[in-house]
């Protein structure tokens, strides 16, 4: 079991939940949905960070310990800023099991960083095997038939990742087969320029191929167009044909279109009209890049793979909103242990995931009657599921694990009780 411990750290105070695969955060504005989907994501994508301390040379032991804790701390600024501008003083723990664990500390503008002693030995057992592969990473950059031009850390993901995964004390789904974290407002970015665009998107190419597009906003190599290229032009396997035509479905009912890239332009096609992407609508523009990201999952076959979708239901109609929320599922139940991190504003997300929870609980004594209702590639398991209500600094589950192993229904739309309570009082009035 998986645990994140944040005390004062941005606009929460004392939390403490347990990871699981699928994770949903709803709740008003600024009360720290996005806080905790970026420490999840920091916290499972430290191994690239760390072997990034292949990039320099090291005369000790001392040295290479020094440079894999700052290579990590710079790491929590890039995805969370600059820490002097952080209120207060505080931490945050990651707990990936009994016996590792990272901490860092906000003091003031600095950060102090401690490790579990497993964690301490993994980064000596990379130090001792530091020389030899370095050995092998300056063979391979002098090739005579190498005409790539790949850092050191980039030719340890693409060609020795079963050399460096094994000395690394990370469970399985702590890994480098790839994530994505979606940020919201992620539509404005076919409108940017090529120089802006190259600072969204960042990818590292391992042995088998699989891509790791980080975090939209920090690091990048590549820009928009290359990264809505390489998810366009994926092709599905024969075995994930009838999730493939799901998808198709659920992407004709909210975009109403489908892409087409021609010469480095992007356009949304229907049988009468061809339109660039940029002068779509917004909620065109917010589902494309989600829609083609789930079109990967479905083709990529790739195992852990994390994915964060803030905001999913941005600029979509209620029905819409259930169609990309389906659609979304549908991708992560592709793989047995894909992960997901969800953040919304949405009741209807909610109630749309209570649905294919409902749906997998019945499905237990009457699966054929289920399907016919919805499809079994939508039913979703409570015990990798969790959902959280946040507010005012604090995180309160809302799954009912012990009865109905639903969400609670009074979480599921509680804006509208309130709204329908000030319209019964004005009703009152005319009696």
């Amino acid at each position: 079991m998986q645990k994140l411990i944040i005390h004062n750290f941005g606009p929460l105070q004392n939390v403490e939940l347990e990871v699981k695969d699928f994770m949903v955060f709803i709740g008003p504005q600024a009360t720290g949905k996005s806080t905790v989907a970026k420490l999840v994501y920091y916290f499972k994508n430290l191994i690239p960070a760390m072997i990034y301390v292949f990039e320099k040379d090291y005369e000790n032991y001392i040295k290479f310990n020094h440079e894999v804790k700052t290579q990590i701390k710079e790491y929590f600024k890039k995805v969370f800023g600059p820490i002097k501008y952080q209120s207060g003083m505080g931490y945050v723990s990651y707990i990936y099991d009994n016996d590792i664990e990272i901490k860092i500390e906000m003091l003031g503008a600095r950060l102090n960083l401690e490790m579990s002693e497993n964690l301490e030995k993994d980064i000596f057992k990379l130090y001792e095997n530091y020389n030899k592969l370095s050995e092998e990473i300056h063979s391979y950059k002098n090739s005579i038939a190498n005409d790539e031009n790949i850092s050191r850390a980039e030719y340890l993901f693409k060609y020795k990742p079963q050399d460096i995964i094994p000395l690394l004390s990370f469970p399985k789904n702590v890994s480098i087969n790839g994530s994505l974290f979606l940020a919201e407002g992620r539509g404005y970015l076919n409108q940017l320029s090529s120089n802006i665009q190259d600072t969204l998107i960042q990818t590292i190419i391992n042995t088998k191929g699989k891509h790791n597009f980080n975090y939209l906003g920090i690091d990048s190599h590549y820009n928009f167009k290359y990264f809505m290229n390489f998810l366009y032009n994926q092709k599905v396997p024969d075995n994930k044909i009838l999730s493939y035509t799901l998808w198709e479905k659920y992407l004709k009912r909210v975009v109403k279109s489908k892409l087409v890239i021609e010469k480095d332009k992007m356009f949304l096609v229907t049988e009468n009209t061809k339109i660039d992407v940029k002068y779509t609508s917004s909620g065109q523009r917010e589902s494309i890049i989600i829609f083609y990201w789930l079109r990967f999952l479905l083709a990529a076959n790739i195992d852990y793979y994390f994915t964060c979708i803030e905001e999913p239901e941005g600029h979509l109609y209620p029905t819409s909103q259930k169609d990309i929320i389906e659609a979304i599922v549908l991708s992560y139940n592709s793989m047995p242990n894909n992960q997901l991190i969800i953040t919304t504003h949405s009741p209807y997300i909610l109630t749309s995931l209570n649905n294919l929870l409902y749906a997998h609980k019945m499905a237990q004594s009457n699966p054929e009657a289920t399907e016919k209702i919805i499809s079994k590639e939508l039913w979703l398991d409570v015990n990798r599921f969790a959902a959280y209500y946040m507010s005012d600094g604090k995180i309160e589950p809302i799954v009912d694990r012990e009865d109905t192993h639903l969400i609670y229904a009074e979480r599921l739309d509680d804006v509208s009780a309130q709204i329908n309570e000030t319209y019964y009082q004005l009703l009152d009035l005319e009696s």
